[in-house]
């Protein structure tokens, strides 16, 4: 068949008609392709925060901080650069408290965005404060990390956050007895300052102790049952493992003699039986409710708790005034400390002196 010459014929129309297609068919390529690949993408249609639980251990040098001035707050002291501004206290709702400092001149507002703001909240848990915090910022949290800093155990959110300014934003919360500390900074991105601050909190009823563990002591170094035990010991003891397949928890027990003649002095260990898992609330409240749905005819409630802390950071709950019928809790002496977000327990006997028990107890590392 013959075409007719009009459509075989080069002309000037063709040929810029040719141009036009041959530059526009790329990019009609590219934005149709673009259009299919966001067809076929999910949308977030909501702030549902995507938090994610990490474990690790940080340190601030001491040098960094050393001239710092130091502020208190309720029972906390920290430290921060002495050319910051402060702004005066503010108290709120049922006992609570805060004070915003910036490394500029605020200008008298406490909703700017260079502010650092620090509260204090009691009678609470970090559970319960944490979504709250969140909140007020209209933060979505998209990381959440369990951190020890200076033997303390924080627990730090980030995340974008809409106020006071649209940026990325972080919390830390360190539960103290029954209150809840918390920092805040609007500068998720870099976070030097930030950490250097939590390094420096100290609570003012914090009684240090000392010990030194003699050179001669043995140590302990292994992981039993998925999780890692350090601690050091007196060379006359020996170690015992706990397995899962014979105990309802893993760790281990010092030994004073051999065989049947054997004498548990102290035991070190993680409990697998409570219902509800620790979640960096209050240790107090966390115990109590593990322990009554354990024993539920037993009364927790008038459970005496001291706190006890070390110069090398370690701290434990002492706890007493268990309930008559429980002579397994009345005859020992009884511990719990969380490492890493993990929650132990260590319980002493009549065969071990209170000295070495304490320097025992200051020496325990936990960790996954």
């Amino acid at each position: 068949m013959k075409l007719p010459k009009e459509l075989t014929t080069v002309t000037n129309t063709s040929k810029i008609l040719a141009g036009i297609v041959f530059i526009t068919l790329p990019f009609i390529a590219f934005f149709a392709g673009t259009y299919y690949q966001a067809s076929i993408t999910p949308k977030s249609t909501d702030n549902t925060s995507v938090s994610t639980s990490k474990t690790s251990t940080s340190s601030a040098s001491p040098s960094a901080t050393a001239n710092w001035k130091t502020t208190t707050l309720e029972k906390l002291l920290f430290k921060t650069p002495s050319s910051w501004y402060f702004q005066q206290e503010q108290k709120g709702k049922n006992g609570s408290k805060s004070i915003a400092f910036a490394p500029e001149d605020p200008g008298g507002s406490i909703d700017t965005p260079l502010s650092y703001n620090l509260s204090f909240v009691p009678n609470t848990t970090i559970t319960n404060q944490k979504q709250k915090d969140a909140n007020n910022i209209y933060m979505t949290i998209e990381e959440d990390n369990a951190v020890s800093i200076s033997g303390l155990n924080f627990t730090i959110i980030s995340g974008l956050a809409i106020y006071p300014s649209e940026k990325k934003a972080a919390i830390a919360f360190v539960q103290y007895g029954e209150d809840v500390y918390s920092l805040y900074t609007p500068g998720g991105d870099d976070l030097t300052f930030f950490n250097q601050i939590l390094s420096t909190f100290k609570f003012t009823d914090q009684n240090q102790t000392e010990v030194s563990i003699p050179n001669s002591w043995s140590t302990f170094n292994k992981v039993v049952e998925g999780t890692n035990f350090k601690l050091r010991y007196p060379k006359e003891f020996t170690v015992k493992e706990r397995q899962l397949a014979s105990n309802s928890s893993e760790g281990v027990d010092l030994l004073n003699g051999k065989g049947s003649s054997a004498k548990t002095v102290a035991s070190i260990y993680l409990y697998r039986d409570f219902q509800y898992a620790y979640k960096g609330e209050s240790r107090r409240e966390w115990l109590k409710k593990n322990l009554s749905s354990m024993y539920s005819s037993w009364d927790f409630s008038n459970l005496i708790f001291e706190e006890i802390s070390f110069s090398n950071g370690k701290s434990y709950l002492k706890v007493s005034g268990w309930p008559q019928g429980l002579s397994a809790f009345n005859n020992s002496s009884y511990y719990m400390g969380v490492q890493n977000s993990l929650p132990f327990y260590v319980t002493g006997s009549q065969y071990i002196s209170t000295e070495d028990m304490q320097k025992v107890l200051s020496s325990v590392e936990v960790s996954k």
